[in-house]
């Protein structure tokens, strides 16, 4: 039962870490060299998608409890969702549209978490 405990602190630590990576280090609004309008980056995608590689210390809690399946799950998701949530609401807050322009939704979201 040890290494169980010592896997979901594994997930959490490396679902934090992933998500101050890919929240933290990210220009925001930024002003294009040719004078032309602006470049807007509030999550680093790269950060965000090596959030993949949380599957293997889940699969290594959970092959052995099943009970510990429902926290190692839950952890990863609940970062995904709070870096999307805060994604949107910086371009929100920034006046770059509601964050969701890529579903091509004309919705207003206001995610908090």
């Amino acid at each position: 039962m040890i290494h169980v405990g010592v896997g979901l602190l594994v997930i959490c630590l490396a679902t934090h870490a992933f998500a101050h990576l890919s929240l933290d280090n990210v220009p925001g609004v930024t002003k294009r060299p040719n004078g032309d309008c602006c470049d807007t980056q509030f999550v680093n995608d790269r950060w965000w998608m090596a959030m993949v590689v949380i599957a293997i210390p889940i699969w290594w809690v959970t092959r052995s409890s099943l009970w510990a399946a429902l926290p190692a799950l839950a952890i990863p998701v609940y970062a995904t969702f709070h870096i999307a949530s805060t994604t949107v609401q910086r371009y929100h807050d920034t006046g770059w549209g509601d964050g969701l322009e890529s579903s091509g939704s004309r919705l207003r979201a206001t995610a908090t978490c």
